[in-house]
């Protein structure tokens, strides 16, 4: 009977290894693509194993993604795509070694615009700046930058976005506990912020979010603008060391940026999270802080409000944006508290993997050389399902391997339009995962090239509205994912749509593009657009009635091929209610109207988009009308008036209104105040014989009515 069941179960073991094969969808090819290297961290006696770092960028612009990755003793790698599914370590003879470096994390940036992606090294030690020369060389030219980051403390990340709109990248980075473990001052481990001078170099503005919010234990601070007011904001992800020499408490941190005329000396950042509902943790009476690392950034139910997904010992953490300015802590309904307690996840990032549309989670998880740690600990990576919930797919897509997993970043690396992953461990040797799903859906990649903004298009918006009139949303950004990143380039899972109807492009700069009816299944390059097709000289809109009226005027029209008209419920995703034909070209003075003939109640927030034949596009101010169907009842008697007097009643608006009676050529002739739910009997007393207007204005009322005077 033993024998028996034992041959049953190996059956049934084998069945299921075959079965696990046949459906995994994700194919290690890291030996036949020349990936072998093991990263050393293994060599470094240490307590945390922290200090890897990996990132996929186009290094030297021939279409393919190349792959650097850091080292802690040894010299780093830049992996060149070869074109043919092969890579070939070029950090040599490219002059990227950084081989003194404590290696840790990486982010990739073009931040002096020359179009050359360069790279950016957060070290155990001293960091580097490694400028790409453009002929497939780098130098280091930390030396006199203002970017001599040095000191006892161990890099984590660093990333670029920028926050003052000068069309010039300036620069986050985090530092966690140092690298020696003895007795140590908290700030020691401060972050910084530096702004990107446009010469090369750098300046210290870390005052500027306030020093002592800058001296938790951070992994990563990336750039989003989640309150969707056109800058560049901060969210910090800090771990959580609540005892023991240098502890220290930080909890996340989101820097809201409030703007100011000098990048430098009058810049406001203001701290909000705590405030926003980005509370660490939900039951204060075990610490201060959650144990955060990674940070994923992204629009998970595509609704046009960044939600942030962050990492953590134990449950990670789903914050829903609620587009209010606060957030909602959705990670158990939406079914990513699926961690083991002690489990250590580190990178995450929103990726679409099957390209039905729909942002999907990865998460990196990896544990530390503890004797009480659980192993195995598998990598996650989280479907989303399209509803507002997740599943765990790792499994069946055979990417849940249970190595110490630091980070997982995704690129196209083969070009045949689905992402593909490389999955870094530390100490260990990293994994090229080919994504080999076939399920027929399309994809869209961009690439954007900045005129005003800087080159790349970093902290860009693209909206797409696909055939099937789904809209998604993505925003690029550049080192969010934790000690390294993915491909800034924009990429769009389209499921079975074969056309974008639309792509709107929102600009660093604040410039707005939109391009139609562009094919699925390409690489489509965006020049940023620097024309604007009106001179806008107003623009006001006003409830009348149970309708909204909107109304505005331009004074010169160039190529203008027309007006979208659209509302908002909330202020932040706007919807065409409405077309109207521009002039083309014209130095005339030109008055248009639109009415909103079905009005929200409550807040209406509108705006017109100028559109040119081109694509190029603006907007114009945003007008709010809060609208509640009074139904205004206005009453004239006598009307046609005979004698001295007439009686005027105005009931079903708010307190009081007021009243202007104006004569035939549009000449005032008297006006006055009246209450709601109430008469007032008007003189007519040097009125002549003829037709009149009376005009009634009062809290979102413009109300208008005849009146015929035949004494």
């Amino acid at each position: 009977m033993t024998t028996l069941y034992t041959k049953h179960k190996t059956l049934l073991l084998l069945c299921f290894l075959v079965a696990f094969q046949v459906n995994a969808q994700f194919s290690n090819v890291s030996s036949t693509a020349g990936i072998t290297m093991t990263h050393d961290g293994e060599a470094v006696s240490e307590f945390m194993d922290v200090g890897s770092g990996v990132a996929w960028f186009d290094y030297n612009n021939d279409g393919q993604q190349d792959l650097y990755i850091t080292m802690r003793t040894g010299a780093n790698y830049l992996y060149e795509n070869n074109g043919d599914g092969t890579f070939t370590d070029v950090a040599n003879a490219a002059n990227a070694q950084d081989a003194s470096g404590d290696g840790a994390g990486v982010v990739t940036g073009d931040f002096n615009n020359d179009g050359f992606l360069d790279l950016y090294l957060a070290n155990g030690t001293e960091d580097a700046l490694l400028k790409n020369n453009g002929d497939g060389t780098f130098s280091d030219i930390t030396s006199g930058s203002g970017l001599e980051v040095t000191g006892d403390r161990r890099g984590t990340s660093a990333s670029w976005g920028d926050y003052d709109d000068d069309g010039y990248l300036d620069l986050y980075v985090s530092h966690h506990r140092p690298v020696a473990l003895g007795a140590y001052d908290i700030t020691e481990v401060q972050d910084f912020l530096f702004h990107n001078n446009g010469n090369e170099t750098f300046t210290d503005v870390s005052s500027l979010l306030g020093i002592s919010d800058l001296q938790g234990h951070g992994f990563i601070g990336g750039w989003t603008d989640f309150d969707n007011d056109g800058d560049r904001d901060i969210i910090l992800i800090n771990d959580c060391i609540a005892e023991g020499v240098g502890a220290g408490t930080e909890g996340t941190k989101i820097f809201r940026n409030d703007g100011g005329t000098d990048g430098v000396s009058d810049w406001t950042f203001t701290e909000v999270g705590h405030s926003m509902g980005i509370i660490d943790p939900e039951d204060p009476t075990i610490s201060d802080c959650r144990n955060g690392m990674g940070i994923g950034v992204g629009d998970f139910n595509r609704d046009g409000w960044i939600d942030f997904y962050y990492t953590n010992i134990g449950n990670v953490v789903l914050f829903k944006n609620d587009g209010d300015g606060t957030f909602t802590n959705v990670s158990n309904s939406a079914g990513v508290e699926t961690q083991a307690a002690h489990y250590f996840s580190w990178g995450a990032s929103f990726v679409d993997y099957d390209m039905d549309g729909y942002q999907d989670i990865i998460t990196a998880i990896g544990s530390l050389d503890i004797p009480a740690m659980i192993n195995p600990q598998p990598n996650m990576l989280f479907k989303n399902n399209g509803d507002e919930t997740f599943t765990d797919v790792a499994g069946s897509l055979g990417i849940n391997d249970n190595n110490k997993t630091r980070h997982i970043v995704h690129a196209d690396y083969d070009n045949d339009g689905d992402l593909d992953f490389l999955v870094h461990n530390y100490g260990e040797t990293p994994m090229l995962m080919e994504n080999t799903i076939n399920n027929g859906f399309h994809y869209l990649k961009v690439s954007l090239s900045g005129v005003e903004s800087n080159s790349y298009g970093i902290g860009a918006k693209l909206k797409l509205t696909l055939a099937d009139n789904s809209v998604q949303y993505f925003e690029t950004r550049s080192g969010s994912n934790l000690g390294g990143g993915d491909d800034i380039n924009p990429y769009f899972g389209l499921g079975t749509n074969e056309t974008v109807l639309e792509m709107e492009i929102t600009w660093p700069s604040g410039t707005v593009q939109v391009l139609e009816n562009i094919s699925a299944d390409q690489v489509f390059s965006v020049l940023e657009d620097e024309s604007l097709p009106i001179e806008l000289a107003s623009f006001v809109a006003v409830q009348k009635e149970e309708k909204v009226l909107l109304d505005w005027t331009t004074i010169s029209e160039t190529n203008n091929a027309y007006f979208s008209i659209q509302r908002s419920a909330n202020g932040g995703t706007f919807e065409e209610i409405g077309r109207l034909t521009g002039a083309g070209t014209s130095t005339e003075t030109l008055n248009y109207e639109f009415i909103d003939e079905a009005p929200l109640k409550g807040n209406n927030y509108y705006r017109i988009r100028q559109t040119d034949f081109d694509g190029g596009a603006s907007f114009s101010e945003i007008r709010n009308v809060v609208f509640e169907s009074t139904s205004i009842a206005i009453n004239i008697a006598p009307n046609p008036v005979h004698d001295q007097n007439f009686t005027l009643s105005y009931s079903g608006g708010k307190s009081v209104a007021s009243f202007v009676i104006y004569d035939i050529f549009g000449k005032q002739i008297q006006s006055g105040i009246i209450q709601n739910n109430a008469s007032k009997e008007i003189s007519t007393t040097g009125f002549s014989n003829g037709m009149y207007v009376i005009r009634v204005l009062g809290d979102h009322v413009d109300y208008t009515e005849k009146l015929l005077i035949n004494q």
